[in-house]
C-alpha cells in the first residue's frame, strides 16, 4: 500500500511541474497576476508532493533504540510543511496582488491564456480525485492533505480562467481580485492541514476511538473497570495504552 502512495505523490510531482511551467510561462506573457499566482501554487504543490514523499518513506521505517515507537510521525512533519510552504505563498501572492490593484494594472487578454487555466482546473480535478483515493486507501493522511488542496487548486484554477473573461469585458479589476480570493482559500486549507498536523504530533484524544477501545475492553471477561485509555499515532498507525482493574479471583490467563 505504502508504494500505491509512493506512486501517487511521485505522478503528483510530475503533473503540477508541468503545470507549473504552462502557467508560469502564459501568466508572464500576459501579465497576470492571478494566473502567475496560480503558477506559484502549483510549485508549491511540487515541493508539498516532494516533502509528503519524504514523510512516508521515513514513516515506514521500523523501531529501533532511538525510537522505540517507530516514525510514523514523520508523516505528521511532513504535513506541517506543506501547511507552513502554503500559507508563506498565499501572503505574498497577497501582496503582489494589492499592488497590481494599487498600480491599475491589468493583464493582455489572449485565448492561449484562458485555455492554460481552464486546462489546469480539469488537471487539478483529476489529481485531487487519485490523491484523495489513494490516501484513504493507504491510510496516508498526508496525501489526503494534498489531495484536498488539489481541490482547491481547482477552485483556484477556474477563478483564472472566470477573472480573464471579466477582463476581457472591461472589469479590468478582476485579475488582482481572482488573486487575492485564491490566496485566502489557500491559507484556509493551509491553517487546516497545519491543525490536523498538530493535532497528531500533539497526542491529540480521539474520542471516538477510545469509546469503542473502552467497550472492547469492558465487555472482556473479567475485567471490572477501564482506568485509563492513551492512544497516540496517525490515522495508518495507532498506538494503544490501557489500564483496567479486574474482578478479583480472575486468571491473568483470561486477561493475557
Amino acid at each position: 500500500m505504502v508504494d500505491s502512495a509512493i506512486k501517487a505523490s511521485k505522478i503528483s510531482t510530475l503533473s503540477n511541474l508541468l503545470l507549473t511551467i504552462f502557467k508560469g510561462l502564459a501568466g508572464i506573457s500576459v501579465g497576470s497576476t492571478a494566473l502567475i499566482a496560480d503558477a506559484i501554487h502549483s510549485l508549491v504543490d511540487v515541493l508539498s508532493s516532494v516533502l509528503v514523499w519524504m514523510g512516508i518513506k521515513i514513516s515506514e521505517k521500523p523501531a529501533d533504540e532511538s525510537h522505540p515507537y517507530g516514525h510514523f510521525k514523520a508523516e505528521s512533519l511532513a504535513e506541517m510543511a506543506v501547511g507552513i510552504i502554503i500559507i508563506l505563498s498565499s501572503i505574498l501572492i497577497i501582496l503582489e496582488a494589492v499592488n497590481e490593484l494599487i498600480n491599475l494594472s491589468s493583464p493582455t487578454f489572449e485565448y492561449y491564456a484562458l485555455l492554460v487555466a481552464l486546462f489546469s482546473a480539469f488537471a487539478n480535478e483529476f489529481l485531487a480525485r487519485y490523491k484523495i483515493s489513494v490516501g484513504k486507501k493507504t491510510k496516508s493522511t498526508a496525501l489526503i492533505a494534498e489531495g484536498k488542496h488539489s481541490r482547491v487548486d481547482v477552485f483556484a484554477s477556474f477563478s483564472v480562467f472566470l477573472g480573464f473573461i471579466f477582463v476581457k469585458i472591461g472589469y479590468w479589476w478582476a485579475d488582482g481580485v481572482v488573486a487575492i480570493a485564491i490566496s485566502v482559500m489557500i491559507l484556509q486549507i493551509g491553517f487546516k492541514i497545519i491543525k490536523n498536523s498538530i493535532d497528531v504530533l500533539m497526542d491529540r484524544v480521539d474520542e471516538e476511538l477510545d469509546f469503542q477501545i473502552s467497550e472492547i475492553v469492558r465487555n472482556i471477561q473479567g475485567v471490572e473497570k477501564v482506568e485509563l485509555i492513551a492512544s497516540r499515532g496517525t490515522w495508518r498507525t495507532k498506538i494503544i495504552e490501557v489500564h483496567f482493574s479486574v474482578k478479583p479471583g480472575t486468571s491473568s490467563d483470561i486477561i493475557h
